[in-house]
C-alpha cells in the first residue's frame, strides 16, 4: 500500500471512524428539511470487480443527504 501501513491497521482505523461517526449521528438528534427547504439524498453501492471482469462482488449501499442551505446540514 501506498501509506506504508498494512490492510489491517488501515481496516481497523476506518472501522473505528465508521463507529464514531455512528456515535455521533446517533447522539445527534438534529432534523433535516423542513418547509421550503430541499434536502438532496443519493446512495451508492460500494464493491468491486475480481480483475476488472465480471459482474460487481457483493458490496455494500451507502445513503446519504445534504441540505441546500448555508448550513448544509448532513445525515
Amino acid at each position: 500500500l501506498m501509506t506504508g501501513h498494512s490492510t489491517a491497521t488501515i481496516t481497523n482505523n476506518i472501522d473505528k471512524i465508521r463507529q464514531m461517526i455512528g456515535s455521533q449521528v446517533q447522539d445527534t438528534h438534529q432534523k433535516i428539511g423542513g418547509l421550503d427547504i430541499i434536502v438532496e439524498i443519493d446512495e451508492s453501492l460500494f464493491g468491486r470487480v475480481k480483475y476488472h471482469r465480471g459482474k460487481p462482488v457483493k458490496g455494500v449501499w451507502v445513503i446519504g443527504g445534504v441540505e441546500r442551505t448555508h448550513d448544509r446540514r448532513i445525515f
